[in-house]
């Protein structure tokens, strides 16, 4: 029941002990359950203290990785990378946002330079080299001056998400000095759970390379995930037509780009109607057609159902509908 299909042992061992952490220093805060245990030994994870320009030569070496930070810190590390690699964006997720998700290999970035406040520093140096000293901490206030601040339950959990997507291969990768890695460093090494490395190290275990049948499937699954969340459909389109590009998937990427402009042009007039705007019907149109010409006629109809409010729109998410179904040859009640 506790063997986990996913991550190897290497990676689990660190995740047990940020869950040990959070249970010990906040009971009730999560299920205790017991622990998982990996098919295989697999990597320790790697520890580098780095620099933006080394992150992006680790990106280039292995189209696998992707890039894990902090959801608020994700469009600064993007702007960061794009002036050694102008294509990592893409590779680039928030840690909220990748929860669900799994990865081959991962880079964990900058999680304790960015730490929201100062005395997390301190809280994690302790928890990492002195736990004994830590006391349980109470919801109700601080507790005793050993306590953690309540903060420290959520950096926990948000951690222990970052790194449990990865599968195979896990960095972690700091571009600024901070004690709190410096102690979590010191831990993982003093307890044979994570090894010091540098990038020529990482670069040296050699190239990564994606077939296209490997970007493929991450357009397909970029693409599903488009469908299912609308609040963030196109952030998942716009990850799927690189996948897409990578692929050499040319038909695919013209379809996924009207997609995306349908998506974009929709948000826009949702928000125009809202505002009682004069181009909403506009932007609705261009929206419509985009989906039309993206053989989305579904898609279409349901949009104009919300956007086509004016009379001289009436009754066009039905045409729409209507011509759906004259293309695939099938008449719905």
């Amino acid at each position: 029941l506790y063997r986990n299909y996913r991550s190897h042992e290497g990676i689990l061992r660190v995740s047990n002990l940020i869950l040990d952490s959070l249970h010990s220093a906040f009971p009730g805060a999560a299920v205790k359950l017991p622990f998982d245990h990996g098919l295989t030994v697999g990597p320790r994870p790697g520890l580098l203290q780095s620099s933006i320009e080394d992150l992006a030569r680790l990106i280039k070496a292995n189209e696998r990785l992707r890039i894990l930070t902090r959801d608020e810190h994700k469009a600064k590390l993007c702007d960061e990378l794009s002036v050694y690699a102008p294509d990592a964006k893409n590779n680039v997720w928030g840690i909220v946002e990748a929860k669900g998700l799994e990865f081959n290999d991962c880079v964990v970035v900058d999680f304790f330079s960015t730490l929201p406040e100062q005395s997390l520093q301190k809280a994690w140096k302790n928890l990492m080299l002195n736990p004994q000293s830590v006391t349980v901490t109470s919801r109700k206030g601080r507790g005793s001056e050993s306590a953690l601040p309540l903060a420290m339950e959520l950096e926990l959990k948000l951690f222990y998400t970052g790194i449990t997507r990865a599968c195979n291969r896990l960095l972690v990768i700091e571009t600024k000095p901070s004690q709190a890695f410096d102690a979590f460093s010191r831990a993982l090494q003093n307890n044979s759970l994570g090894d010091a490395m540098t990038p020529d190290a990482v670069v040296k275990e050699g190239a990564k390379i994606m077939t296209a049948d490997d970007w493929r499937k991450e357009a397909f699954d970029m693409a599903s995930l488009a469908e299912e969340n609308d609040i963030d459909s196109a952030n998942f389109l716009e990850r799927a037509i690189a996948a897409m590009e990578k692929a050499g998937d040319d038909d695919l990427v013209d379809k996924a780009k009207l997609h995306l402009t349908a998506v974009q042009n929709e948000t826009d007039a949702t928000v125009a109607l809202m505002k009682n705007e004069a181009d909403h019907e506009e932007l609705a149109v261009a929206s419509l057609v985009a989906f039309i010409e993206a053989g989305l006629t579904a898609e279409a109809s349901r949009a104009c159902g919300v956007l086509c409010r004016t009379p001289a729109l009436k009754g066009l998410a039905r045409r729409i509908q209507n011509l759906g179904e004259t293309v695939l040859g099938v008449k719905k009640d």
